[in-house]
């Protein structure tokens, strides 16, 4: 009779049990971002040595697909590509991310950890979904600091994918090599002077 009753317990607690991905701010290291431009999420080229998860199988030759963001960096808005074989239900987020390979060093090593909540919604249909990512620094009355931050996409709360992007801010504190799509004068630059 015990064994019955461990059966049911264990049953009761599997059902309705979301999973819940929290990634940790000291995971969230970025060797680098695919930088764009206003056109098209296509690669122009690579600062550092990016690794990020684009990809993920959900069984039966389906894949969940998100591209690189674009324009990245930028000051402004984002627009984020995501590509899904079914209806779905999908959570946006970016948390901060910190620079850290290649010999590359940055004040990335000082920010603090911050988190953004950007999209909960059911996608409706299968298809191509375009995100606007309104993601400023606070220089220019935004909500976050300047610096490197990795775009979580769950999608039914199962699927993980992520790209890291750059938020441009003033401009002697973008790490060097780094090509901006803002201009010589930054507004944070123009702003404060």
């Amino acid at each position: 009779m015990k064994y019955t009753w461990v059966f049911v317990l264990l049953l009761f607690l599997s059902c309705d049990n979301e999973v819940v991905f929290t990634p940790n701010s000291s995971f969230n290291l970025t060797t680098g971002i695919n930088i764009t431009d206003e056109t098209s999420p296509e690669t122009i080229f690579e600062f550092g040595n990016p690794r990020e998860k684009k990809i993920v199988s959900i069984g039966n030759d389906q894949q969940i697909e998100i591209f690189t963001p674009y324009p990245n960096p930028a000051d402004g808005a984002f627009r984020l590509e995501l590509r899904t074989p079914k209806p779905a239900q999908a959570k946006i987020w970016v948390e901060t991310a910190y620079l850290s390979a290649n010999g590359l060093t940055s004040v990335e090593e000082e920010r603090i950890f911050e988190r953004l909540e950007l999209f909960d919604s059911d996608l409706e249909i299968a298809g191509s979904y375009s995100f606007s990512l309104d993601i400023k620094t606070k220089c220019l009355e935004g909500n976050l600091e300047q610096g490197f931050f990795r775009v979580f996409v769950l999608v039914d709360n199962t699927y993980l994918l992520y790209t890291d992007i750059y938020i441009t801010g003033y401009s002697n504190l973008t790490p060097p090599g780094l090509v901006s799509t803002a201009p010589t004068i930054h507004p944070c630059d123009y702003l404060n002077n």
